[in-house]
């Protein structure tokens, strides 16, 4: 059987569903991203011709990462649903490995197999993160797979217009500003924090839209 980014991606669910259900989820997390990274390594002739991105790429970046903070912040702030917390630095690091290893694994390889399509590869992104989800609330675990689907949206239409630096730095910097503050997972919360992810979206969409005509 020939090795493929989906029989990577599949064996990293699979082990990712086993550990949360056994709410051993450490030990999850570790073992999937290991086998992202051994995939990885195993399909690496793939990566060549990857777009790395231009110069302005971090910024670029940091600009569509900000954003949907930026709206989370103005919305849930006003609405007091938002409790700051201190920057754990030592929980940055592995924040921009992870990121780094997502944005190989889906915006390169999975992209690539799944015949370049932005809904297939940013679905199978959402339910990656299964593990995040809280599956004794059915309705809280859709509305988190709609979160993580349009934040796979905004990073890969990062990577097909501006390169992985901009991805990758969009992935890292949304993870680590993440950090500084938590919301309570109310329904409404949550729906305010998909809608700003899909706003985010179609803001990005616009403007690369009007950039290509300019």
């Amino acid at each position: 059987m020939k090795l493929s980014a989906k029989i990577g991606f599949f064996l990293a669910l699979g082990v990712n569903l086993l550990f949360t259900y056994l709410k051993n989820y450490q030990v999850a997390r570790l073992t999937v991203y290991l086998i992202l990274v051994l995939f990885i390594l195993i399909l690496r002739e793939k990566l060549r011709g990857v777009r790395i991105g231009e110069a302005v790429s971090p910024i670029t970046g940091v600009f569509y990462s900000i954003m949907p903070h930026y709206f989370n912040l103005m919305i849930l702030g006003l609405a007091n649903e938002i409790l700051f917390l201190h920057l754990n630095i030592p929980g940055v690091l592995p924040i921009l490995f992870i990121s780094l290893v997502e944005e190989i694994y889906f915006r390169v390889l999975l992209y690539k197999e799944l015949d370049k399509s932005y809904s297939k590869t940013s679905f199978l992104f959402s339910l990656f993160h299964i593990s995040l989800f809280n599956m004794n609330e059915l309705i809280l675990s859709l509305i988190l797979l709609m979160f993580y689907f349009s934040l796979g949206i905004v990073f890969q239409v990062l990577y097909e217009k501006h390169g992985l630096i901009a991805c990758y730095t969009s992935h890292a910097v949304f993870n680590i500003l993440a950090l500084t503050y938590l919301v309570n997972l109310k329904y409404l919360c949550v729906g305010v924090i998909v809608m700003t992810s899909l706003a985010t979206a179609l803001i990005m969409r616009k403007i690369i839209y009007s950039e290509q005509f300019n």
